[in-house]
């Protein structure tokens, strides 16, 4: 009996040659979400400890002021999980 012959490709890692800060994509996401609020659309993110279904109220200087439940609260944008934002 013959072995077996390995004929896969092996894995290789890409990377970028400028790799994103996170402070980058909280970035990103707080100019979609602006964008969505001033289109009068509803945005709901994830907070960090605390649960999904958030609502944006307003995105202001590094914070998200949000509100579920009855419960307004200001959130910087590091709680906020990137990617989240559902419009």
């Amino acid at each position: 009996m013959t072995p077996p012959m390995l004929t896969a490709v092996p894995p290789t890692v890409h990377r970028r040659r400028n790799p994103s800060r996170a402070s980058d994509a909280h970035r990103d996401m707080s100019r979609r979400v602006s964008a969505a609020l001033a289109a009068n659309r509803p945005v709901t993110v994830t907070v960090e400890g605390a649960g999904a279904g958030w609502y944006v109220l307003a995105v202001g200087s590094s914070t998200y002021r949000l509100w579920r439940d009855g419960e307004p609260v200001t959130r910087p944008w590091s709680d906020v999980v990137v990617g989240s934002d559902a419009a």
